[in-house]
């Protein structure tokens, strides 16, 4: 046979091969693929340098390693307690790069780390031929890293739960299981690694994904593991003899190593829960067999596992305890959707309204969760209607921010209202979840002139009572010593009443016999007296420096004390201090020593010469309209009850002046009625323009304000303004 030309030799190699090449190749690919003869991993710098040592000769060479490069691996975490557990973490492990053999022995090859996400870990190398096959060996590196690393086991996570979804991954259903769980404080924590046990069948403990954690401590990590499906094909024969029964009998079945408590049993596409597992040959179910035909020697069966997920705490140089310690939730790795588990939420009272605070439970196929609102505390679930709904990919881009509900009536706000919230979480398929648990809260007001006034939301006037703190020695009257009367010089130091003059010099304060003389551009307010009505025999006194205590008066009758302002009827202008029809606010902090059987009330009188009338008092109605009556505020003294000198109650009404009424000057009244036993004691009076108290401040008696007087009418000011009632807005 001539010999063939050369083009011949390149089309057809394999068929005529006088060099034996296609020999030497089948020689090689023989080989086993082996890993490098050596591996370390230098820092220079900023730069991770990874270092190999090639293994054999030219491919000449008989002895070569069946690689033609080498690949370099990393993980993130990796236990090396046990050779299993290494062997486990190059499994997982993620390839960063490779190298290609030089064929010199003992020639070292370097790979450079690129990105700063690979510089801090654990490294394999593996060798690697033109196939793509990968030798069974590998060289480990151990822990790399630029940070100290701690051994010490952390503490438990917490709060731990998980969610089992279905998923299609490039045509193949897994169980996607969702996590959550909160870090805990212990400074060695790294992130945590998940165990299965009964995975993928009964008695097997499987280590499985890691979730690096780099949060704050006690701080929140959400992620994902996809699993294949626990569904272990039954062995041998079944039988169930009727329908109505709840056992389930075998030959050659293994019952004890393929099913336990929790897994789902399933023949004909019908499925019933496990309750107990006897014997390899018996099992019982928890209701009777669902199916419409009784089972006989039925080989076509399977179990769907019920997997206990247990989440290990792993410290930073990757040590952990027992996995039976730690915390865990169990769920079907059916790869079915299944409904979300419930959504955590907490609610706060705010400014203006109520806050929420969401954490979404963990889950792969939840598209909204849907937060429920309802009127009153303590409501159940059912008592509650739909109110707002969070989208998923809302909270995949941004997490949950906090959720303002300002949707309430200035009734409401007014009235510190109690509101209940649920949230429940649904899935793509328009499947609710449980819910949560009840969270609810009070409104409450806050805005310039609809606002709180134990809340002050801006700076208004300031105190127009010289004595926000109300003190002095008193003067003895009637054989009671330290009465609260406008001849005690002492209120002056504690009125901090200035003069505007520049000097800060300290001024007399006015009787009320005195109101209006003199030249002192303080002349228009006065000390505080007291007043009995109706027999009352005892006196309100000073007691500790800045307090007055008023007794019980008795059935019928009423003690108070007064503080006097010229109004705009005055004969000057200056001493017109408050405006015609004017707003004010008066507040007062009241402590009792025990329960009052009387009534405790604030108020501003107005006065013209020897003739009065009490000022409007403003409340609001349910539906947010404005009540005027021409009476002062009185609570009734069981409402204060009896709370301390520590945290007294803040009482306050919101009060117009009647500008039909002429007036010259007002007084301001804070008065015990009807008690026939207890004390009363109050301090801090507060008298401001408009609706809200403003804040304190160390100059309350250095009012520099000028007032409109004579006819000028008051600035018209929105309905919304009034006050339901003075009591203590939560």
């Amino acid at each position: 046979m001539p010999p063939r030309e050369p083009t011949a030799l390149r089309d057809d190699v394999l068929g005529f091969d006088p060099f034996g090449i296609a020999d030497r190749i089948a020689q090689r690919l023989a080989i086993p693929v082996q890993p490098p003869k050596d591996f370390r991993v230098e820092r220079h710098g900023d730069q991770v340098v990874l270092i190999v040592k090639d293994r054999g000769k030219l491919i000449s060479n008989m002895q070569v390693s069946g690689a033609d490069h080498y690949d370099f691996y990393w993980a993130e975490d990796v236990d090396t307690s046990t050779p299993e557990t290494v062997d486990a973490g190059a499994a997982r492990a993620t390839k960063i790069g490779d190298v290609d053999r030089v064929w010199i022995e003992d020639r070292e090859l370097a790979h450079t780390v690129s990105s700063d996400k690979w510089k801090n870990g654990f490294f394999y190398v593996f060798g690697a031929n033109g196939l793509g096959d990968r030798s069974d060996r590998y060289l480990f590196s151990g822990r790399q890293s630029d940070e100290i690393l701690d051994s010490t086991i952390p503490a438990n996570v917490t709060d731990f739960t998980i969610s089992e979804s279905g998923e299609n991954i490039r045509g193949t259903a897994v169980s996607a299981i969702a996590f959550q769980y909160f870090a805990p404080a212990t400074a060695s924590f790294a992130g945590v690694q998940f165990f299965l046990e009964n995975y993928p069948n009964v008695g097997m403990v499987t280590e499985y994904y890691v979730d690096r954690y780099f949060g704050p401590p006690r701080g929140v990590s959400t992620g994902k593991f996809t699993a294949l499906p626990a569904r272990r094909v039954g062995i041998g024969t079944i039988v169930l003899a009727a329908t109505s029964s709840v056992v389930v009998t075998g030959s050659g079945t293994r019952f004890l190593s393929q099913m336990a408590v929790g897994d789902i049993f399933e023949a004909f596409g019908v499925q019933a829960t496990v309750s107990a597992v006897n014997t390899d040959t018996e099992f019982v179910m928890t209701t009777n067999w669902p199916g419409k035909f009784s089972i006989i020697n039925q080989t076509e069966w399977i179990v769907i596992g019920k997997v206990q997920v247990y989440a290990v705490a792993l410290s930073k140089a990757g040590t952990h305890g027992d996995y039976r310690n730690a915390p865990s939730q169990s769920t079907l790795f059916d790869g079915e959707l299944s409904a979300p588990l419930a959504p955590s939420l907490a609610a706060t009272s705010m400014a203006n309204g109520i806050r929420l605070s969401l954490t979404p439970p963990s889950g792969t196929q939840i598209d909204h969760i849907q937060i429920y609102k309802g009127k009153g505390a303590g409501l159940a679930f059912s008592a509650c209607s739909p109110w707002k709904v969070i989208s998923q990919d809302t909270i995949n881009l941004t997490g949950v921010p906090p959720i303002e509900d300002v949707e309430f009536s200035t009734y409401d706000k007014e009235q510190g209202q109690v509101f209940s919230y649920f949230a429940t979480a649904i899935n793509v398929r328009g499947t609710e979840g449980a819910t949560s648990a009840r969270a609810e809260a009070a409104c409450r007001l806050s805005t310039d002139h609809d606002g709180d006034p134990s809340i002050p939301s801006r700076d208004g006037f300031k105190n127009m009572l010289f004595d926000g703190f109300i003190g002095g020695d008193g003067v003895t009257v009637g054989g009671t010593a330290n009465v609260v009367d406008d001849s005690d010089t002492t209120q002056n130091v504690f009125n901090n009443i200035r003069s505007n003059d520049g000097t800060d010099t300290l001024q007399d304060a006015q009787t009320q016999a005195n109101i209006g003389v003199g030249t002192s551009r303080l002349r228009a307010w006065s000390r505080w007296k007291y007043a009995q009505f109706s027999g009352a025999t005892v006196y309100p006194v000073h007691v500790n420096g800045n307090e007055v205590k008023i007794p019980a008066p008795g059935a019928g009758k009423a003690v108070e004390i007064d503080e006097w302002i010229l109004a705009w009827n005055t004969a000057t202008q200056k001493d017109k201090k408050l405006k015609k029809g004017g707003y004010y606010s008066l507040q007062v902090l009241v402590y009792t020593d025990q329960t009052l059987n009387g009534s405790f009330l604030i108020g501003i009188a107005q006065y013209n010469g020897g003739s009065s009338q009490w000022a409007y008092l403003r409340t609001r109605n349910s539906d947010d309209s404005i009540n005027e009556t021409l009476n002062p505020f009185i609570l009734a003294g069981s409402s204060i009850g009896q709370p301390s000198s520590s945290a007294p109650m803040k009482v306050y009404a919101s009060f117009r002046l009647d500008p039909s009424f002429a007036t010259d000057k007002v007084a301001i009244s804070i008065r015990h009625m009807d008690s026939t036993a207890g004390n009363l004691w109050v301090k801090e009076a507060g008298l401001n323009e408009g609706i809200e108290i403003g804040p304190w401040t160390g100059d309350m008696g250095n009012i520099d304000v000028n007032y409109p007087t004579g006819t000028n009418s008051p600035d018209k000011r929105p309905d919304h303004d009034g006050r339901r009632d003075g009591r203590q807005v939560p």
